[in-house]
């Protein structure tokens, strides 16, 4: 028995001499075309062969080529407001099994969109987001009476881990070690009130925290992958499912039955909602694929000039989205910016308003200490009769006496 999976290749078609097949003849191949937008599941599935396998033709190898390659362009560039990856194909092996009746082989191309939450979805959401933290910030606080008495009880832990180390320095063991014991019956009682308290909001804790989960994954874009199976077993009908072709089952022992089978999943198991997986269809070329169902493949040139033009599409629609990503960072940068300017406001008025209060009362208080001033404390100037330095200095210790009342 032998096991081959099925492998993703690089943008570009390799030659002859390094790429195979697993088609015969395409020309008289039946084509069917499946499009099925459900759970994430694997693109490309491995195939078992229970008997030899033979080298691949270069035409079987070129028609295999064309085919990954029409794939590929078949993944169209979103409209704006999503993204895409660059489609990728299967690699082309040099050679496959013999036997296409039980063992049929694949090829495929896949890539993943992404719609972005608009800019008003995530304003709405920032300003709920910030709503329920708060909400759960104040869940989290203790009660006054619980907060007070595990305060209590914490600082009494610290006094007696102080003084058990205080003992251990004084080489008093008995008492260190007693007295860590208390801490540690204390510490016990200050965590049986924060848990008893933390135990009692576990519901409308795990709620708040549902909600900040939702309110975020909100803000990012949802992703969903659209894979392209060659080969690739016939889906049951549902309304997630597109077909192209016919399903009549030939002998594939002589014939080799080219199915498409386009899954479109979400990235993280969230599948698309009815609006989103109608939209999420028109990303896929179904002309394309009417026309690979009737066996006319397009040429290598066709598909190659296609998803250049392709490629362009979706630079630019990724540019775009930076450029939405840096506007919504700017808006919180602003949001942040300001928040954080308000409490510097609000904190420097009050720091001012306590300094400008606790200057006034000391202006107050050093005025009504101060001893009353009379004209007899200030000595008489006789500005007539001149004075010798040494009265002058006198006169000069008097006068700054009687202005200090001293």
């Amino acid at each position: 028995m032998h096991t081959k999976p099925q492998n993703h290749p690089s943008a570009q078609p390799s030659s002859a001499t390094t790429q195979s097949t697993h088609f015969t003849s395409l020309a008289i191949a039946v084509f069917i075309a499946v499009i099925m937008l459900v759970a994430p599941t694997s693109a490309l599935a491995d195939y078992t062969c229970t008997v030899k396998e033979r080298k691949a033709t270069e035409t079987e190898i070129d028609m295999a080529n064309r085919v990954v390659a029409a794939l590929r362009a078949s993944l169209l560039p979103p409209t704006n407001g999503w993204t895409m990856s660059r489609p990728s194909g299967s690699h082309i092996e040099t050679s496959f099994c013999s036997d296409f009746k039980n063992s049929p082989v694949s090829f495929g191309a896949s890539s993943t969109y992404a719609i972005l939450a608009s800019a008003d979805a995530q304003r709405a959401a920032r300003v709920e987001l910030r709503m329920v933290n708060n909400q759960l910030k104040e869940l989290l606080k203790l009660p006054p009476d619980m907060k007070a008495k595990a305060d209590q009880l914490d600082e009494k832990r610290r006094e007696l881990v102080r003084e058990s180390m205080a003992a251990h320095r004084a080489k008093d063991a008995a008492l260190s070690k007693s007295k860590y014991a208390e801490a540690e019956v204390v510490a016990r009682e200050s965590s049986d009130i924060k848990n008893k308290y933390s135990t009692s909001i576990d519901v409308p804790r795990a709620n708040l925290y549902k909600k900040i989960v939702a309110l975020e994954s909100a803000m990012r874009p949802r992703q969903y992958t659209i894979s392209l199976k060659a080969n690739g077993a016939v889906a049951k009908p549902a309304k997630n499912v597109l077909s192209f072709g016919s399903t009549a089952k030939t002998d594939q022992s002589t014939k080799n039955i080219v199915r498409v089978v386009v899954v479109i999943a979400g990235v993280n198991n969230d599948g698309p909602d009815d609006a989103t997986l109608e939209q999420l269809k028109t990303f896929v070329d179904r002309g394309r694929l009417q026309t690979l169902a009737v066996g006319q493949i397009p040429t290598m040139e066709a598909s190659t000039e296609l998803m250049a033009k392709q490629a362009d599409a979706i630079k630019a629609l990724e540019l775009s989205a930076q450029e939405f990503d840096k506007q919504i960072r700017d808006e919180v940068r602003k949001e942040e910016s300001g928040e954080a300017a308000a409490v510097k406001s609000a904190t420097t008025t009050t720091t001012t308003t306590t300094t400008t209060e606790a200057a006034k009362t000391d202006a107050v208080s050093a005025k009504a200490t101060e001893p009353a001033k009379t004209t007899a404390a200030v000595p008489p100037q006789t500005a007539a009769k001149p004075q010798d330095p040494a009265q002058q200095a006198k006169d000069t210790v008097n006068k700054l006496k009687g202005l200090f009342g001293k």
